[in-house]
């Protein structure tokens, strides 16, 4: 289990999964590393450290520290680079938010919950096995169900095939870039759920929500009818939430 109490040198844990090397680059399956690689861009950090099997950087967030990695394990092994980490820094499992790509919510959504089961998803299977528990927060970046006549792993496997699908992969991790903060800032105010601003789906809002526009994008998004912390992680977000 993850338990022990915190370490003063890291608060929280932000793990992209995916595959390292070229060959894997803007995949369906490395939706995590493209999510964190942007996060760490509008923070004005690289993660160029390497160590827990792992490329990382830790990003001062709103009076935390948040260790931001990139597994390097290959996924079907990335738990054994979040064990090393929370092990190091007896970092507890509400602190550790993973983002990964999934083919069971459509192309293009953002979900976001607080625990639940692994599902087919081998990355989060080795989370699992290596930590021993399914109690940490995660995002989930829709990748769409396999086309017909795929298999499973050349699906995920696969690049996006067309100009709309790019542009739909990459709205996606820009809006799960949004939702690590808004989810980190949301958490560290309660301490006790997630209350996120509606980038995609919410599974853990009960709260009657309102609709507004995105900043950046003029599209229109839809936040619960409560209050959430203003953030600046390093380099002010434009689509901050208020």
């Amino acid at each position: 289990m993850l338990l022990g109490a915190k370490s003063a040198a890291v608060d929280w844990l932000v793990v992209g999964l995916g595959n390292p090397g070229a060959k894997y680059e803007h995949t369906r399956h490395n939706m995590g590393f493209l999510t964190v690689d942007l996060l760490a861009e509008q923070a004005g950090v690289k993660l160029n450290k390497v160590k827990f099997k792992s490329a990382y950087n830790i990003i001062p967030f709103a009076g935390s520290k948040c260790l931001v990695m990139k597994p390097q394990t290959y996924m079907n092994l990335s738990g054994e680079a979040v064990r090393e980490a929370v092990q190091f820094y007896k970092i507890p499992a509400d602190h550790v938010l993973v983002i990964y790509d999934d083919i069971d919510i459509p192309q293009g959504t953002v979900r976001i919950r607080p625990n639940g089961s692994a599902g087919t998803h081998n990355g989060m299977r080795s989370i699992v096995a290596e930590t021993g528990t399914e109690d940490f927060p995660r995002i989930r970046v829709g990748v769409g169900q396999r086309g017909l006549g795929w298999n499973l792993a050349d699906w995920v496997l696969s690049h996006y095939q067309t100009a709309e699908e790019q542009e739909i992969a990459e709205r996606a991790y820009e809006q799960a870039a949004d939702a690590v903060f808004a989810a980190l800032a949301d958490l560290m105010a309660e301490g006790d759920h997630l209350r996120v601003p509606g980038l995609g789906v919410f599974d853990t809002v009960r709260r009657a929500p309102r609709t507004a526009r995105n900043p950046r994008t003029g599209e229109p998004m839809t936040y619960p009818a409560c209050k959430v912390p203003t953030f600046k992680p390093g380099k002010p977000l434009k689509d901050a939430i208020r």
